[in-house]
This record gives structure tokens, C-alpha cells and sequence, in this order.
């Protein structure tokens, strides 16, 4: 009997892979896929068959003599009892509302052949507490990570250009990000309610951030803002951040007045406390990432102690 079912299985994937068409479907392993491309041969992982998936779940590199490039739109939606998810190298999209409400979802292996992640893809994930986009993302959809309370860190890589409306919304658990200078803007909501951020960086050459992109954050005490006020329209309003301008804006002292008469709407307290972006005799190559000193030193990691610091040709305020 088991002979005679494996048989069959074999002869199904043998029929997928010698007959199947673009936009033919078939099953794999308790997996659906639909064909998308014959020259390569490529599949989008659309559904699981039969009952949800529990536990840990590793999706093939191929199936069928088919490689899986992409997992569709609500894929595993509502599947509460994933633990974790490997998604192999090969995936360059994951669809909208694909993890849609996987609460039990605590890890999940990002590969750097992954450019895009669809709006509400990790909505509610509320065990996921870290999680690290490769490089290769150059789009993040509409609250990709929404209400996911349980993130603690994240890494937001230098190929994404803008943090999209309730990106982070309600990831109470993150307690700082930095904000890679590759970002020009933040939408609406991107942060609000991550209750648990106490400071945040914003790099200079961010142009736009949208209303509330901060509401509700009570814990947020600092902002370190590297932004050109010439160069910024700021849409806060004065129900963001912490009542009666609590929240520290910390600027470069020859930007301090134009942010005043710039954005009196925002309910910060702007601070020239963070010293001009000029570097004066540093003969090193400061670009490559690395961490130095304010004398050209280069520092074996992150730095260890507060001060004043150059990475990426730019001067950095660690606290």
C-alpha cells in the first residue's frame, strides 16, 4: 500500500512537471502551487491543503522540478499554530496577509533573495520577538509588522527608501530603532503605539513625515534628527509624542531656529545639543560602515562608551 502511494505521489509531480502550464495548480506534501513560469520553470506557494499547518514548517527550495520564487497572498493566514517558518533561498516575494494572525509564530528565516514583503504580511504576530530583513527588500507594504508586541529588535536594511503608513504600529516591545539613511520618508502611523521606544534616530536625508507617524509613543524621551529643516515637511501634530513637549528633538545647533519657526506644531522640544555634520581632520575613509573616533580611529564594533562618534562619514551622538 505505501509502494502504491508513493507511486502515485511521484507520478503526480512527474505530471506537474512534464504538463503543467502557467496558472495550472497542483499539491505537494500538504502544500498548494500554482505554475507562474515555465522558462525557468517557477511556482507560488498559494495554500496548505486539508488542515492548518503546526509547529515548524520549511518550505521546499522546489517541488515538481519547479522552483518556488514567491508565496502568495494570505498563504498561511490565520495559522496560529506555526512556531517557525524557513522560507528557502530562491523566494523573492512574500504576498500580502501571508502570516496574517500567527500568533504562535516566534521565528522565521528571512533569505537575501527576498525584495519585497506585501502589506499586513506579519500582521499580529505577536510571538515573533526579532526578526532581521535582508538587504536584497527594497519594499515593505502597509503595516507589514503591525501589532507584532512581541518584537523587541529590528533590523530595517539600507535598500529600503520609506517606512510605509503602520509599518511598526503597536510593537509596543521596541525599545529603539535606527532609521538607515537610505530613508527619505515615514508614513502615517509607522510607530505609533510602540509604546516601549525610547529614542529614535532620523537620518539626514529624510524629506517627509507623515501625521501621527509617532502618536501615542509615552515612552519616546529622545529623537536624534539629522534631517535638513529646509529640506522637511513634518505633519505631527500636537497630540504625538509626550504631553506638554516632553519628547528631547535633538538637532544641529546651526539648524535650531529654523526648526522652531519651522515646526511649532510638533510637540517636541527642539535641542542644538548635536554638533555640525562637518568632519574636520579625519583622513580615514569613514563610509565602510565601521565606527570611529572623532580623531580617525577605527573602533573594533560599536562603541562601548557615550559621546561623539563618526560612521558612514557622519557624526553619531551615542548615549
Amino acid at each position: 500500500m505505501k509502494q502504491k502511494l508513493l507511486f502515485l505521489l511521484v507520478a503526480v509531480l512527474m505530471s506537474a512537471s512534464a504538463w503543467a502550464e502557467v496558472g495550472d495548480e497542483f499539491t505537494a506534501d500538504g502544500l498548494k502551487y500554482k505554475v507562474t513560469g515555465e522558462a525557468p520553470k517557477t511556482v507560488e506557494l498559494t495554500r496548505y491543503d486539508g488542515e492548518k499547518p503546526m509547529g515548524d514548517l520549511v518550505i521546499p527550495v522546489s517541488v515538481g522540478g519547479y522552483s518556488v520564487t514567491s508565496i502568495g497572498d494570505g498563504a498561511f493566514y490565520d495559522c496560529s499554530g506555526l512556531t517557525s517558518i524557513t522560507i528557502p533561498n530562491g523566494v523573492t516575494s512574500i504576498g500580502e496577509n501571508v502570516f496574517y494572525r500567527c500568533y504562535g509564530l516566534t521565528s522565521i528565516e528571512i533569505p537575501n533573495s527576498v525584495t519585497s514583503i506585501g502589506k499586513m504580511a506579519f500582521w499580529c504576530c505577536q510571538s515573533l520577538t526579532s526578526i532581521v530583513i535582508p538587504n536584497s527588500v527594497t519594499r515593505i507594504g502597509f503595516y507589514a509588522f503591525s501589532g507584532c508586541k512581541g518584537l523587541t529588535s529590528i533590523e530595517i536594511p539600507n535598500s529600503v527608501t520609506s517606512i510605509r503608513s503602520g509599518e511598526f504600529q503597536g510593537c509596543s516591545g521596541l525599545t529603539s530603532i535606527e532609521i538607515p539613511n537610505s530613508v527619505i520618508a515615514i508614513g502615517t502611523d509607522a510607530f505609533s503605539g510602540c509604546t516601549g521606544l525610547t529614542s529614535i534616530k532620523i537620518p539626514n536625508g529624510m524629506t517627509y513625515i507623515d501625521d501621527w507617524a509617532f502618536s501615542g509613543c509615552s515612552g519616546l524621551t529622545d529623537i536624534y534628527c539629522y534631517a535638513n529643516p529646509e529640506d522637511l515637511t513634518w505633519k505631527e501634530d500636537v497630540y504625538a509624542f509626550k504631553s506638554n513637549k516632553e519628547t528631547l528633538c535633538h538637532v544641529e545647533a546651526d539648524k535650531l531656529s529654523t526648526y522652531n519657526e519651522k515646526f511649532p506644531q510638533v510637540n517636541v522640544t527642539f535641542v542644538g545639543d548635536l554638533e555640525t555634520n562637518a568632519i574636520e581632520n579625519i583622513t580615514a575613509d569613514t563610509t565602510d560602515g565601521a565606527w570611529y573616533t572623532l580623531t580617525g580611529v577605527k573602533l573594533d564594533g560599536e562603541p562601548t562608551a557615550p559621546g561623539i562618534y563618526v560612521k558612514d562619514g557622519r557624526k553619531v551622538v551615542v548615549k
